[in-house]
């Protein structure tokens, strides 16, 4: 399956895009998101322990269910005032 792939921040720069499209196994789930973008993008791994996983627009536990063409958004820590 087929998942679009939204970079935000920190995230954009390392790996160079804002967007982008990532092939999953069928069943995969975000975690698994993470892990192929980690793997295309080895210097993403370094701050993925800061990083927060949205699916369509909804913050997401790592074993969220991921299907055809959802949106996954990767979000660094966000400061504010």
């Amino acid at each position: 399956m087929n998942v679009r792939v939204l970079l935000f921040a920190a995230a954009r720069e390392v790996v160079g895009a804002r967007e982008l499209s990532l092939a999953l196994p069928e069943g995969a789930v975000a975690r698994d998101a993470m892990d192929a973008l980690c793997a295309q993008h080895p210097a993403l791994a370094a701050h993925r322990g800061s990083l927060r996983v949205a699916v369509d627009g909804e913050y997401a536990r790592d074993d969220a269910a991921l299907r055809e063409g959802v949106e996954v958004a990767v979000i660094p820590p966000v400061a504010g005032g």
